[in-house]
């Protein structure tokens, strides 16, 4: 996945949106962000950051190893990313929605129905999604779509 120019190795953050940000709520999202990003440390250390927004869906943010990102300024990416969210009513915690690349772009769905949606023809088997538990820069380069089928339950 071709995503972070200026960083090749450290930690990342996935959030899904469960809604759009389109228009304006991107605007005043990205701004907030970079807003964010610019100040925000760990033990008195910058972070080096960067985020990416995904088909206005996916929210990437990833910190560069060159600082340490310790539990503290964790906390501070949740809490904003609460914040913000809050304030564009959107959630990016719900970890039961998957992000499904599909022809027409990232689709996102609940975990509880992409079996029900591959079988009656919605998503392919063959479809990527973009997997949320992976934490760091590099593999997610790497390994941040995997195909739906390695999800489904075997009937």
């Amino acid at each position: 996945m071709n995503i972070f120019s200026k960083i090749n190795s450290g930690p990342i953050w996935i959030f899904v949106s469960n809604n759009p940000l389109d228009g304006d709520k991107r605007t005043l999202f990205s701004y907030e962000l970079n807003r964010f990003l610019s100040t925000w440390t760990a033990h008195e250390q910058p972070v080096s950051a960067q985020f990416e927004i995904l088909e206005n869906q996916v929210v990437l943010v990833a910190a560069d190893d060159s600082t340490m990102v310790t539990g503290c300024s964790k906390d501070k990416l949740h809490h904003f990313m609460q914040a913000v969210g809050g304030k564009l009513g959107i959630d990016f915690f719900n970890r039961m929605l998957v992000p499904v690349v599909t022809n027409e772009g990232i689709r996102i769905n609940h975990w509880n129905v992409i079996e029900e949606l591959v079988e009656n023809g919605e998503l392919k088997a063959a479809n990527e999604y973009i997997d949320g538990t992976i934490s760091r820069v590099e593999v997610f380069k790497s390994e941040g779509l995997k195909p739906l089928r390695s999800i489904l339950v075997a009937s």
